[in-house]
């Protein structure tokens, strides 16, 4: 997924003290109280994750949030299926441009536990660490690999072996093939002495 610009944050918004992280390409499943489910249309939704931290994350929601809106966030991390789905709140919220149509927001885990906290910081040492950076060069290299090999490169490779290998004719001789002499038309037979009109 395509890296969303940062935006920052406004005046006065209460930043996190932990150090964050950017997921890569992760989304949170945000459920909103029934009082705020017709801002959005249903109560349910997915946003990007721009970058989480042990006290909440800064999204880019589809839909409309409010500052102080309370909402229950569900992250699921791929990679060693654990999950966190804990109450949160909106402390931040930037409209979205003219040409964009999604808010930024920061939202704040409400009380976390320690335990939670942890799993969250886990995840930062892995995503941020060596050996996550090598599985992605090596991803990487496996996709351009990939695309070398597609079926029209395999073609042209085989047009191309094709025009190597067809034998070199000798100087002066004419590439297109020469056509066959045409056959004599059949001669006449010869007069009948008898008829009157050959003589």
């Amino acid at each position: 997924m395509k890296a969303m610009p940062t935006a920052p944050e406004p005046e006065g918004a209460d930043r996190r003290r932990a150090e964050r992280f950017p997921p890569p390409g992760w989304f949170v499943k945000l459920s909103l109280p029934r009082s705020f489910i017709g801002l959005g249309g249903g109560g349910d939704f997915s946003a990007p994750i721009l970058d989480l931290s042990e006290t909440g994350a800064r999204i880019s929601s589809p839909r409309e949030l409010k500052k102080d809106q309370q909402v229950r966030a569900r992250i699921e991390e791929p990679k060693f299926r654990e999950t966190i789905d804990w109450p949160a709140r909106v402390v931040w919220v930037n409209p979205p441009p003219p040409i964009a149509s999604t808010w930024i927001a920061g939202i704040e885990f409400i009380e976390l536990p320690n335990e939670q906290r942890q799993k969250i910081a886990g995840w930062r040492t892995y995503y941020t660490g060596q050996e996550h950076r090598r599985q992605q060069d090596e991803a990487a290299l496996a996709s351009r690999e990939s695309r070398r090999h597609q079926p029209g490169d395999t073609r042209k490779r085989f047009v191309s072996n094709l025009e190597k290998e067809e034998p070199k004719r000798p100087e002066g001789e004419s590439k297109r093939r020469k056509s066959a002499p045409r056959a004599a038309p059949p001669r006449p037979p010869p007069p009948d002495q008898d008829d009157p009109y050959a003589r």
